[in-house]
């Protein structure tokens, strides 16, 4: 398996034929190329786009454990038995559909689709984006709690996938002024934790202030003697002046 780059934003990953897998095949998860090696967490989101290059036999795994030897899973196959799309959950087969025959699935370009769990509502559509091209929805009624998902090409054919980042989501928000902003997934917790840490980090320091160590090593004297002699020196200094000024109006009368 290689990987190269698509523009700065999106990576394309390949996966080359595992073989002539099956349902029934022991450890089927050891044969999909996991997409946290990619960074790619799901353990929070529940859904994920992707486009994908094979002419047929391309899978889609999401798995509920780290430990795949015994995980349980969904698995989507793209372009199996005749470009149908299929929906098999498990080993035991709980679910399992042909569905939607049609030109999805292509050796010359990219084509777009989305997965989604969310409320263990499975879906799958061929779009690019999230809900659009809906081709098939079922609910689970004891949905998997979904923390992996894999891709894997097989029966001869390699593939190529370009993952979607979570960085921005797939619908638009729109202002009165007609400009168009783009949603993120940033919550309005993480905006907060991170100006916190932000304004921790600009706070200057005042015990490393050079005030604040003058302050540190002049300590306050607030003995009786002492305030007397400031009160003496003051009086000391005015007379001093007083007499200054005296000599020299008397030089300038002499004149």
């Amino acid at each position: 398996m290689t990987q190269g780059k698509l523009g700065t934003l999106v990576e394309i990953i390949q996966t080359k034929n595992q073989g002539n897998v099956q349902f029934v095949t022991p450890d089927i998860l050891s044969y999909y190329t996991s997409l946290s090696l990619y960074g790619v967490d799901v353990s929070n989101r529940t859904y994920i786009r992707f486009l994908v290059k094979a002419k047929e036999s391309a899978f889609v795994a999401l798995w509920s454990s780290s430990n795949i030897s015994d995980a349980m899973f969904y698995e989507f196959a793209l372009g199996a038995a005749s470009t149908a799309i299929s929906l098999r959950r498990n080993k035991v087969t709980a679910y399992f559909e042909h569905f939607k025959p049609g030109t999805w699935m292509s050796n010359a370009e990219f084509m777009p689709f989305w997965i989604s769990w969310e409320s263990g509502v499975i879906e799958i559509g061929t779009s690019s984006e999230l809900k659009k091209e809906k081709r098939k929805s079922w609910p689970d009624p004891s949905p998997l709690n979904v923390s992996s998902v894999g891709i894997l090409t097989g029966w001869g054919q390699d593939g190529e996938w370009i993952i979607y980042p979570y960085t921005v989501e797939e619908e638009s928000s729109h202002s009165c002024s007609g400009r168009v902003y783009k949603k993120t997934n940033i919550t309005s917790e993480v905006v907060n934790t991170k100006a916190r840490k932000l304004k921790k980090e600009l706070m200057i320091k005042k015990d490393g202030l050079s005030r604040f160590e003058r302050r540190k090593i002049s300590v306050g004297d607030s003995r009786g003697s002492s305030k007397h002699i400031g009160y003496i020196a003051a009086a000391v200094l005015t007379f001093i002046l007083v007499g200054i000024c005296s000599l020299d109006c008397l030089s300038v009368r002499r004149k």
